[in-house]
């Protein structure tokens, strides 16, 4: 199954799973470098640079009974440079693979790091992203170039995208991974939806972004995202997956996927038993994929390709399709 469809197009997708594996190493060798540009801006704003930030912080504390003293405040609020998620490859792949057309043109709307441009190009797809912070279009422009890849990554706030994009510009693909709230702060200072004040105010942003990605494409094509849950400071989650589907479904496109991502464990050995005594919260080691389609699922068949040719993994020197 994996020589048609490069793994096995079930609602589990295991990225744990040799099969996996070895194409994730296969891109690495090819010259992808997930990391580049965001060693910096990855930090909670300054209390100093933006004291509102602190202020509706603090007033949630207390909404929820804590009584924080400033060091504990500091300590949970001021945390330098968090750990990053980095965006695996091989997902981008099956994301343009399954759900593109030949040769059509993605939208990402939250750019960030370079691995969606620089799969999108590989795999044969024009690719348009917007990013908040200069630094990293930058960097995913210069290792665009050094791969002799064309990808297109605009500055600009994703709350503007129909003022960034070309007015009569349609897509083939909105794919793409929102900020998962505050779970990581990405330096985009007012204008960053990760830095919003409270969990509402961000999903009203999202829907925002959203609904503007989904105006810009084409009939029957397929809008997909990588989501997470994620917990307030209480420990209790606050649906965010459920949010997010609400949303596009009230924005008017059909609901046809949900698959869980298995992720790599990395250090949750070690991390998830202080958690687990200190709230019973269990350890996430897996993520939520979403697809939406713009038409009715039942032509889905008459409008891609029943088959995927070529599913050599890429490797140095060629791309997927060489």
């Amino acid at each position: 199954m994996c020589r048609h469809w490069i793994v096995p197009p079930f609602s589990v997708l295991d990225a744990r799973q040799g099969y996996w594996k070895r194409r994730k190493a296969a891109w690495r060798a090819w010259g992808i470098q997930a990391a580049a540009g965001r060693d910096e801006g990855l930090v909670w704003p300054s209390a100093t640079a933006d004291p509102g930030f602190y202020e509706a912080k603090r007033r949630e504390e207390q909404r929820i009974g804590r009584q924080l003293t400033t060091a504990e405040f500091e300590r949970t609020y001021q945390r330098q440079r968090p750990g990053s998620s980095l965006f695996d490859p091989v997902l981008a792949e099956l994301a343009y693979r399954w759900f593109c057309p030949p040769g059509g043109h993605v939208l990402d709307p939250f750019a960030g790091e370079s691995v969606k441009g620089i799969v999108a190009a590989a795999c044969g797809c024009a690719y348009t992203g917007v990013e908040l912070r200069r630094e990293q279009v930058l960097a995913n422009r210069r290792q665009a170039r050094r791969l002799g890849l064309r990808s297109r990554w605009i500055v600009g706030d994703a709350a503007r995208l129909d003022a960034l994009l070309p007015k009569r510009q349609r897509y083939d693909l909105v794919f793409t991974s929102p900020p998962y709230y505050d779970l990581e702060t990405y330096g985009g200072g007012r204008r960053d939806g990760s830095g919003l004040p409270t969990f509402p105010a961000f999903m009203e942003w999202l829907a925002h972004v959203l609904g503007q990605a989904a105006a810009r494409l084409r009939d029957d094509r397929f809008l997909v995202l990588k989501v997470g849950e994620i917990r307030d400071r209480r420990g209790e989650l606050r649906d965010f997956v459920g949010e997010t589907v609400r949303c596009l479904r009230e924005i008017g496109l059909a609901y046809v996927n949900d698959a869980v991502l298995l992720t790599p464990l990395g250090s949750l050995p070690v991390r998830a038993g202080r958690a687990f005594a200190a709230g019973r919260k269990l350890g996430r080691c897996h993520q939520t994929v979403l697809v939406f389609y713009n038409g009715d699922p039942r032509h889905v068949g008459e409008t891609f390709e029943r088959t995927i040719e070529n599913t050599d993994p890429p490797g140095p020197g060629k791309t997927p399709q060489g």
